[in-house]
């Protein structure tokens, strides 16, 4: 068994109530149906909703990132309750374009900034990661 076996996925759900659950996801086998926002997500009838202290990496959706770790959300809250979810060790990482890294963005008390920020040109560690060490 390779190392690619040993690896379980996990997709979002935007569940009532404006919570994020996460399912297990095998691409080709899990059922998936169009969700509140159109996104196709998984059926909570016939895939289990699974603890997200089950989660090592999570990759955070925004539209905009600053070098701090700090992002600009899409305005449900999802992701403001859900990382807050997490263990202390899961790794949060944020995706997307150089053109929307900007140098500062607005921190509330409940936001859990990102570890690292990841773009086509450059991966950046966030200024309050706790694995700015650890990653080269």
């Amino acid at each position: 068994m390779g190392e690619e076996d040993e690896k379980q996925w996990y997709v979002p759900r935007c569940a009532p109530d404006r919570r994020l659950a996460v399912h297990p996801y095998v691409p080709g086998e899990t059922p998936l149906r169009r969700g509140p926002f159109g996104i196709r997500e998984p059926d909570p009838e016939q895939t289990p909703e699974a603890d997200p202290t089950v989660l090592d990496l999570v990759i955070v959706p925004a539209l905009l990132y600053a070098p701090d770790g700090s992002r600009l959300g899409y305005g449900g809250g999802y992701y403001d309750r859900f990382l807050l979810r997490l263990r202390p060790d899961c790794v949060c990482v944020g995706l997307l374009p150089d053109e929307q890294i900007v140098p500062a963005l607005p921190l509330d008390p409940w936001d859990k900034p990102v570890d690292i920020i990841v773009t086509p040109t450059q991966v950046i560690r966030s200024e309050c990661s706790r694995y700015c060490t650890r990653i080269t």
